[in-house]
């Protein structure tokens, strides 16, 4: 793709980083002769090959060993030359044929076969192969492979990336006044019910047999019994508190999701234009891409709403928790030991969830690949 690219260029000087290898000898063959020797004649062509059949084709030859020019001349002089070439081309390890029997119908006698080194083609440019030979680490591990990270550090990136502090602690706030707001609203209710059901069983001229008077602990509910737009007003106002601070909140959620997504889009790009070579060397472009599409289109989209409903969720759990505390605080008990088995299963499930995402953003990088190839 990338030949064909340079070819339809049109542009004065061709640097060929060894395409000859990635086909076989008959299609290679023919672009040698069709392209780089007919349509890129009148052309400045540098060809970078280990496929020294062709050498006898070329103006000039250059031999580089390590960053070094070894030898340098016309094929005449390299063939008149007592240099060894495969001596300095022998080494190169990892190499094999792709279609040994068409290679070796080659002829190579003669004084061209002190050119041929003793193994030789390969499926890679040999600028890629060197550099990857000194650069790779060796525990570098596929991006399908997978790993564990600390989520930890990874909320607490996000909560950074946010922006002000002052949002996030109104945020935090807002969402603390919800629950209060909903425990308040539930107690009310829950008076409420008991007070009704407590007029229903008791009516109002019960007297105490020895005092003939009415029971002084039940005067408050007696009282409120005469009021019952009472019980509809205060509850109504905790509703139309509760809407109030939803729509508070929200408003500050989006603000800083929206800054959550700038700042790491903005850190994302710095560091791409800021990175070296060696980065771009050991991740393809396709992989490049599909971490500024689908993982920044997850965090614009799907993060804020995950992260709000986990908010939402934490926080009624907590409610929960506190009346059933206040109302029976054996029955804490149960629900510690719920928690500790759901945590364990949400352990499993964000380990395969992760790998099962990372396998196919791993599956979807050469499709962004081939794309980048064909419309830059």
């Amino acid at each position: 793709m990338f030949y064909f690219r340079a070819v339809y260029k049109k542009a004065d000087i061709y640097l060929l980083d060894d395409p000859l290898s990635a086909v076989d000898v008959k299609v290679g063959k023919h672009l040698f002769e069709k392209c780089i020797r007919n349509y890129l004649k009148e052309k400045a062509c540098i060809l970078i090959t280990h496929q020294v059949h062709y050498l006898s084709e070329v103006d000039h030859i250059v031999l580089m060993d390590n960053g070094n020019i070894i030898i340098e001349g016309s094929y005449q002089d390299i063939q008149a030359s007592i240099f060894d070439f495969a001596k300095v081309l022998g080494p190169l390890k990892g190499t094999t044929i792709e279609n040994e029997s068409e290679t070796n119908n080659i002829n190579n006698d003669g004084a061209e076969s002190r050119l041929v080194p003793s193994q030789c083609g390969s499926n890679e440019s040999i600028l890629s192969s060197k550099f990857k030979a000194l650069t790779q680490k060796p525990n570098e591990k596929p991006e399908y492979q997978s790993y564990k990270y600390e989520s930890k550090n990874v909320l607490i990136s996000y909560i950074t990336a946010c922006g002000s502090t002052y949002n996030i602690f109104w945020g935090f706030f807002m969402c603390i006044v919800i629950l209060a707001l909903i425990v308040g609203g539930d107690f009310w209710l829950s008076f409420w019910v008991n007070q009704e059901v407590y007029t229903f069983n008791n009516p109002k001229n019960t007297f105490d047999n020895s005092t003939s008077e009415p029971h002084e602990s039940s005067n408050l509910l007696l009282w409120l019994n005469n009021y019952h737009e009472y019980y509809v007003i205060i509850y109504s106002l905790f509703m139309v508190a509760l809407i109030i601070s939803v729509i508070i909140r929200s408003a500050i959620f989006v603000k800083i999701t929206m800054k959550a997504s700038i700042n790491l889009h903005n850190r994302m790009f710095n560091s791409i234009i800021r990175t070296t070579m060696f980065f771009f060397n050991t991740n393809s472009s396709g992989n490049i891409m599909n971490r500024f599409s689908k993982d920044l289109g997850a965090v614009d989209e799907i993060l804020p709403d995950i992260f709000l409903d986990t908010l939402q969720i934490f926080m009624f759990i907590c409610g929960t928790v506190i009346i059933i505390g206040l109302t029976n605080i054996y029955l804490l008990i149960p629900s510690f030991i719920v928690s500790i088995i759901i945590y364990k299963l949400r352990a499993y499930y964000f380990y395969t969830s992760q790998n099962v995402n990372r396998l196919e953003a791993s599956s979807k990088f050469h499709s962004y690949s081939i794309y980048t190839f064909i419309h830059l």
